[in-house]
């Protein structure tokens, strides 16, 4: 325990008194043994404890003293504190009272401006409406605010957004954070759903958080947006379906805010990438030159102020796939809605039609040409061998002219009116090729070897006339040899070959092959003559061309001899074409089927065929030639099958779409409206499981590739019959595995 200091000096004083009352005497006698002496001493003893006695004392007082003042001050200074807080906290008292009825009479303001504000205005408290102004009562189809103050706010929430809208409360009373303004449906008193923009701030409100929300009836507005959203969905279909591209752009900016697709078809451009103007010429015009001439074409057009002027025709534009268009556009400026409208119409397939319309034009000028020449040359034609008949003729009636002399002319004239009644004959065929009133084929049993023995024979004289060699070779026996074809019109295809051969050697050899591949019979007229110039071969089948034209001929002809082996090479399911180097010669190939009757090895095929019961497949013929679709559909419908039949693409695409039940297609190529290579593209889309055979005369390895990634399987024509079934086997059969 610390003792105080008076404490200590009044111990300490006792203390040393006591000492020295009972010492200081001893102590004296001790050092001072003389009487006298002694008591002169004693009294300085006495004084010393009277002055030490007072010292203390003083030394106390003193201290009392200095804290007593010390202490003093403080509380002086405390007090003076003490009453200058008082005086604070009574002013701040008189405020607070002022601030509290000025804060009630804001309180009362702020009140009286939300309830006659001309928006709903609520405020929120733990979730429930604290306050409610007359336009949120007449919103909620209330009559006093009673109704609904103090109701859950989440009660006025559709059921589709509760759970966004509590999240908002939470956020606006817990975490005191502003939340973005919303549109979500609220609902009526009576339930009905209204379209509400909603905004709300953290507030708190008679010492609760909560919030105060400023709500917008937008029903009305939605509504309205809705029209207009039907209304621009309506517009924004005629412009996307109008044949013509719009294009929308801003004078002062250049840049384009609206483009309709048919201008993207168009210009064939993404909008995104068309949008400014400088991007859309480098695009469209990628051509510096042109693109300068365009530009600065249009640029002075637009910047004489006048519609008149801004208006081009045929201008050439680029895709984005490089393919070059035509186009004629028209601008109309808008300036007082700082808008110029762009439209553009392609004329490509107009240009198109144009250039077919031209060269139909000279087709048809060159057919007329053609036919021109034809006519005056066949009148030369025909009176050359009539001259030699009715000369000879008359020199041959003469009375003194020996025998030998009269067979020579009788001989003469014979030749003659071969001449004449070959020439005959072809311009009858040609014309009937022409017309197409030879469309029917008559097919019988035919001996190639025969057939060409007789050509040959007939040629004969005429080969050793000119002093060429005559090869023939024949890889086959007799019996391969015997097929099904029209007999006439392959004899007169190898005549007109054979005399061409004939016609254009003056020297070395005529080669007459004949073989027998798996299908065809492959026969070949080989000639060392003058050949045919590359630039020639393409057009050397079309009616009426000839080598040599003009009057100044070293070779005689009509032109029109290629043409009908063309074409009687085609009525009887064959092949013709040829090979040819200028000044070493020509080779002309005819591949012929096999056989092309049905009926032959009949009873084997139906040996052959009892595998599967042909009455449950339905096969779709499509095939524009009459003769090939009777022959497909005989061979088909003999072996107990159902057939459908198509005469070009389009109808094979129908059909397909409706029937499910066909199970393959038997597809030519060539056909008119749709080609068999489309319309087997689509098919596949409709049917990806539907086998499709294409059967063409499209014969080469290159051809043959060129549509193998469609069809299933391949059939070159004229086509085999055994083969023919072979496939339809081995297809039907994996059908239904």
């Amino acid at each position: 325990m610390k003792l105080k200091f008076e404490y200590k000096i009044t111990l300490l004083y006792l203390i040393l008194g006591s000492l020295w009352i009972l010492f200081s005497d001893k102590l004296l006698y001790y050092f001072v043994p003389d009487a006298y002496k002694l008591t002169h001493v004693q009294t300085y003893k006495g004084w010393f404890f009277i002055v030490a006695t007072a010292t203390l004392f003083f030394l106390f007082i003193k201290k009392h003293l200095t804290e007593k003042r010390k202490i003093d001050f403080e509380i002086k200074k405390k007090t003076e504190e003490y009453y200058a807080l008082y005086e604070e906290y009574r002013a701040q008292a008189e405020n607070l009272d002022a601030s509290k009825s000025k804060l009630e009479e804001t309180l009362h303001n702020f009140e009286l401006v939300l309830e006659n504000a001309p928006i709903p205005i609520f405020i929120q408290t733990e979730g429930k409406f604290s306050y409610v102004n007359a336009e949120l009562c007449n919103m909620y189809g209330v009559k006093k605010s009673e109704e609904i103050t103090g109701t859950p706010v989440l009660d006025r929430i559709h059921p589709d957004y509760k759970d966004l809208v509590k999240e908002r409360i939470q956020n606006l009373n817990s975490n005191k954070m502003a939340v973005p303004k919303l549109e979500y449906k609220q609902l009526r008193i009576d339930q009905t759903p209204i379209d509400v923009e909603v905004m709300a701030v953290p507030f708190r409100y008679y010492q609760k958080d909560g919030a105060l929300f400023f709500v917008r009836d937008i029903t009305s507005i939605k509504k309205y947006i809705r029209e207009i959203e039907e209304q621009n969905y309506f517009i924004q279909n005629v412009l996307d379906n109008l044949p013509i591209g719009i294009a929308l752009n801003k004078f002062d900016r250049g840049v384009a805010t609206y483009i309709n697709k048919k201008f993207e078809e168009i210009y064939g451009w993404p909008a995104h990438e068309l949008k400014d103007i400088t991007t859309f010429f480098n695009k469209v015009y990628p051509d510096e030159e042109y693109r300068n001439k365009i530009v600065q074409r249009i640029t002075k057009d637009i910047e004489s102020g006048k519609p008149e002027n801004m208006h081009w025709e045929n201008i050439e534009i680029t895709q984005k796939t490089g393919e070059k268009r035509y186009v004629n556009a028209v601008n109309i400026p808008l300036a007082e809605q700082n808008t110029m409208v762009s439209t553009v119409m392609d004329i490509t397939p107009q240009k198109q039609f144009e250039k077919d319309l031209i060269i139909a034009k000279e087709k048809s000028e060159e057919s007329n040409r053609l036919k021109t020449a034809f006519l005056n040359n066949i009148s030369h034609e025909f009176r050359t061998p009539l001259n030699g008949m009715l000369g000879f003729l008359d020199l041959a009636m003469q009375e003194d002219l020996e025998q030998n002399q009269k067979e020579e002319y009788f001989g003469i004239i014979k030749e003659s009116s071969n001449k004449f009644l070959n020439i005959l004959t072809d311009v009858i065929e040609i014309s009937q090729i022409q017309s197409k009133t030879d469309s029917t084929n008559s097919f019988s049993k035919c001996n190639i070897n025969q057939l060409i023995d007789n050509v040959i024979q007939d040629k004969q004289i005429l080969i050793r006339k000119k002093g060429l060699e005559l090869k023939v070779t024949k890889d086959c026996n007799q019996d391969e040899l015997l097929i099904n074809t029209d007999e006439y019109k392959l004899e007169r295809s190898l005549m007109h070959i054979l005399d061409n051969a004939i016609k254009f050697t003056q020297k070395g050899t005529i080669e007459f092959i004949c073989k027998r591949n798996e299908y065809t019979i492959e026969i070949q007229i080989k000639d060392t003559g003058i050949g045919i110039a590359p630039e020639a071969q393409s057009m050397i089948f079309q009616p009426f061309r000839q080598i040599e034209v003009g009057e100044t001929r070293n070779y005689g002809g009509n032109g029109i001899g290629l043409s009908i082996v063309q074409s009687y090479i085609h009525h009887i399911n064959g092949t013709v074409s040829l090979e040819s180097e200028l000044d070493k010669g020509t080779n002309v190939i005819l591949k012929i089927p096999v056989d092309y009757s049905p009926n032959k090895k009949k009873s084997e095929r139906s040996k052959n065929n009892r595998a599967i019961n042909w009455s449950d497949y339905t096969i779709l013929i499509v095939e524009d030639d009459k003769t090939n679709y009777l022959y497909l559909n005989e061979v088909v419908s003999g072996l107990g099958a159902k057939t459908l039949y198509a005469k070009n693409g389009l109808q094979a695409l129908e059909l397909c779409k409706e029937n499910d039940n066909i199970d393959l297609i038997l597809m030519d190529i060539k056909m008119p409206e749709m080609n068999g290579y489309e319309a087997t593209k689509l098919i596949k889309e409709v049917q990806p499981n539907l086998t499709v055979i294409a059967q063409s005369a499209y014969a080469t390895e290159n051809e043959i590739n060129k549509y193998k990634d469609v069809f299933d399987s391949y059939i070159t024509k004229p086509i085999d019959v055994d083969m023919l079934v072979k496939k339809l086997i081995e297809y039907l059969q994996d059908s239904k595995t």
